[in-house]
């Protein structure tokens, strides 16, 4: 009776749980954090009876990506052969690492020269750089 009991809920179960896989998008998570989310959602629609294609897990992980990622996002559907999950999450991953390069890199380049901005790095100007006031207030 109990066997039978959770038969009857996986049909309950598979939908709430598809409705999820369904609306999952990365937002802020990590490329790594939000493949795994996908995939644990996969796993779960497999466990009670509605297993999920590679190719639909790999297009919902596309078409869930932040704009972070718009250009994989365009890219990775025009690939032949398609991608697999794997393949798509490992290309990902490497463009999430050279995103963070670049911004790291950029960052410490717009500090430098924030930094070396006034009087080729030595002491501020007097008066903000702006030209000192004419004597006796401008008036003659």
């Amino acid at each position: 009776m109990q066997l039978h009991s959770f038969y009857d809920n996986q049909a309950g179960h598979a939908i709430h749980i598809g409705a999820e896989f369904r609306a999952t998008v990365q937002g802020d998570l990590t490329i790594a954090a939000y493949c795994h989310q996908l995939k644990d959602l996969a796993d779960s629609l497999a466990n009670v009876g509605e297993p999920v294609s590679d190719c639909t897990l790999t297009l919902q992980m596309i078409c869930g990506l932040n704009r972070r990622f718009q250009i994989m996002a365009t890219i990775m559907p025009m690939k032949i052969p398609f991608p697999t999950f794997v393949q798509a999450r490992s290309r990902l991953l490497l463009e999430d690492i050279t995103l963070n390069e670049r911004e790291r890199a950029e960052g410490a380049t717009a500090l430098a020269v924030g930094n070396n901005n006034h009087n080729g790095g030595g002491p501020p100007p007097p008066n903000g750089g702006n030209p000192p006031p004419p004597p006796n207030g401008g008036y003659q």
